[in-house]
């Protein structure tokens, strides 16, 4: 088991040194990311904080931890190189991939698993002057929450992760990935919950599967859920994750028998 770990951390570690090739655009990515939370943040800030009112059930002190909350969970959960895999396919480097004495499946994890903790470590030094200036309005999730959360946090983890490759498994069929890509990232900013609370548009709209990737996880570090059980929407999120399991099955599994791909 040890030896097991040791190779998948040899091979995140190489994958983290490919990825940090161009590392100041990395760092200035992250804090474009930070910049828009700032902006969000300000916003909500005018509204809510400086008039006093109330949004939904959402004070002004439960809205701007949200918002920290889905940033947190956006870096944890959304922060991914597994978008990259399209193009690889249709740029042959896919087929190196095959060609190693390793499944590509545990090459996609040690890669995803050292880019999320690489990725989250360098989000938390930009956020921290963040919550240390917010610190007086932040809604602390209870230890009961925040085991819940965990749960969440699992199942939005693997989730994304089955969507993007089914994504990434466009480039099996053709050569036109960023349409796909880019309606996949739409949707999932609107659906997700990061730019507003998805129960203010009505409950059905939490049980969408892109909710379990910002909106569910960042929901229950608040506090309690009025409006639906959370424990209901567990279930209905594993109930997705099979759904979406079986498809990312098919799918790669016809992808890897049409592939034909070249060198470089």
């Amino acid at each position: 088991m040890f030896k097991v770990f040791l190779r998948l951390w040899h091979i995140g570690h190489f994958f983290l040194k490919d990825s940090l090739a161009f590392r100041s655009q990395f760092f200035i990515s992250k804090l474009m990311e930070v910049t828009s939370l700032l902006v969000m943040i300000i916003f909500w800030y005018a509204i809510l904080i400086s008039h006093g009112v109330k949004f939904g059930s959402y004070s002004p002190h439960t809205m701007l931890s949200y918002f920290l909350y889905t940033f947190i969970t956006q870096q944890i959960i959304a922060s991914t190189r597994l978008n990259t895999i399209g193009d690889s396919i249709i740029s042959g480097q896919f087929t190196r991939l095959l060609l190693y004495p390793i499944s590509p499946l545990p090459l996609f994890l040690a890669w995803e698993i050292v880019f999320k903790l690489f990725s989250t470590l360098t989000s938390l030094v930009y956020l921290i002057p963040i919550i240390f200036f917010l610190k007086s309005y932040l809604v602390l999730p209870s230890a009961a929450s925040s085991w819940l959360a965990l749960a969440f946090f699992i199942l939005g983890i693997l989730i994304f992760a089955l969507l993007t490759l089914i994504i990434s498994a466009v480039g099996f069929f053709s050569t036109e990935t960023w349409s796909a890509t880019f309606l996949f990232w739409v949707l999932a900013g609107f659906l997700n919950g990061q730019y507003f609370p998805l129960d203010l548009l009505g409950p059905a709209l939490t049980l969408n599967p892109f909710a379990y990737i910002n909106y569910w996880p960042s929901r229950i570090l608040l506090g309690s859920v009025d409006f639906i059980s959370p424990f209901f929407a567990l279930f209905v999120g594993v109930g997705w994750l099979i759904i979406i399991y079986f498809i990312f099955k098919l799918v790669w599994s016809r992808g890897l028998k049409s592939f034909a791909g070249w060198g470089n």
